[in-house]
């Protein structure tokens, strides 16, 4: 009889999914373009794509359900999750037929329900990265702590001021850094659940900039600030402005090389004040450039997490700038790095 089959790319390989009974239900495809959907997913076409009926091609050898069970008719749809295809829908015939508009409407409606588990598998997977990472990023932090308040218990007597000194400063940065991570997951359930709140007035916008600016370099990074014309007031609200600043500088930062500048710029553009900043880091892959802003996104694998940071910051400065008016944005950096621009209205 006629079977059905899901078609998920794994690289060069393939899985297909079928209704079909037994080990047959499960089929590695070693070479995904002998899939008689594979134009689907080479061209990003939509669909939908019929192969076999009168007036059109035949399916392709090597197909394995055609080949292994002689299907001459075959009709796919991709499934698309944003603007990815993630996979195709397909329903394979022993003998020919006409399809009807009602045909072609229930593969459609099907492959957009299959298209809302791909969306919930994703999210899924997303939120299972984001616990290994949110562990990983604590853990440090509350070692360092339960360590050195370990050798101050045990070692209090024998140490010099200057070395105690030195422990409960490393204490104190610890438990900033868990304080910033809270911070940042209550920002993240401020913003699912739409109660981000911002406190927009009139203020001047210099400040603010060398303000971000030193407080990079009161903590031994290097940042410049560039003017390029005159800089006024802006109403926006102060301190989530200065978050904005913060989340890129520290990311500038935490991807530029030992002893590498990191440069913030100022100027205006039309009706806005555009801010850029600037690093000579390794810069962001271009199939990555879009999904960087999305929520616990990060670039490198959970597995091989060795950049402090939870993924958050991108997706809280984008919602920042968006909801003061603005937009937020990725370039190459000419001769190597990253820039991050964002506007804001004056």
């Amino acid at each position: 009889g006629d079977v059905a089959a899901y078609a998920r790319p794994e690289g060069e390989k393939m899985t297909l999914l079928t209704t079909l009974p037994g080990e047959e239900g499960l089929i590695l495809v070693e070479e995904s373009g002998s899939f008689a959907g594979h134009p689907l997913l080479a061209d990003g076409r939509p669909g939908p794509l019929i192969l076999g009926a009168e007036g059109e091609a035949g399916l392709p050898e090597g197909d394995p359900l055609a080949e292994a069970h002689g299907y001459r008719l075959f009709l796919g749809q991709s499934v698309t999750l944003g603007e990815n295809i993630t996979g195709v829908l397909a329903v394979y015939y022993r003998d020919r037929r006409t399809f009807t508009r009602e045909d072609l409407e229930t593969l459609t409606i099907l492959s957009r329900t299959l298209a809302i588990e791909e969306e919930r598998l994703a999210r899924e997977q997303g939120l299972k990265d984001f616990i290994d990472v949110a562990s990983h990023e604590l853990r440090h932090p509350i070692t360092l702590i339960k360590g050195y308040a370990l050798s101050l218990k045990e070692r209090f007597g024998e140490l010099s001021g200057e070395r105690v000194a030195e422990i409960l400063g490393a204490i104190d940065e610890g438990a900033d850094r868990i304080t910033r991570l809270v911070e940042s997951l209550l920002d993240i359930s401020r913003i699912e659940r739409g109660q981000l709140e911002l406190e927009p007035r009139e203020v001047d916008l210099l400040p603010l900039l060398r303000r971000a600016v030193g407080e990079m370099s009161a903590v031994g990074r290097k940042a410049v600030l560039r003017l390029r014309g005159q800089v006024g007031t802006c109403f926006l609200d102060p301190d989530r402005f200065l978050e904005v600043l913060h989340i890129l500088l520290d990311n500038a930062h935490k991807f530029s090389p030992p002893g590498g500048v990191v440069e913030m710029e100022v100027r205006e553009r039309g009706g806005d004040y555009l801010i850029s900043v600037r690093d000579r880091g390794i810069g962001v892959p271009e199939e990555y450039r879009e999904l960087i802003f999305d929520r616990f996104y990060q670039v490198e694998k959970p597995r091989y997490h060795s950049k402090p940071g939870m993924g958050m910051g991108l997706y809280i400065a984008r919602e920042i700038v968006e909801r003061q008016g603005g937009r937020i944005w990725y370039e190459p950096r000419k001769g190597g790095g990253s820039v991050f621009r964002f506007t804001i209205p004056r």
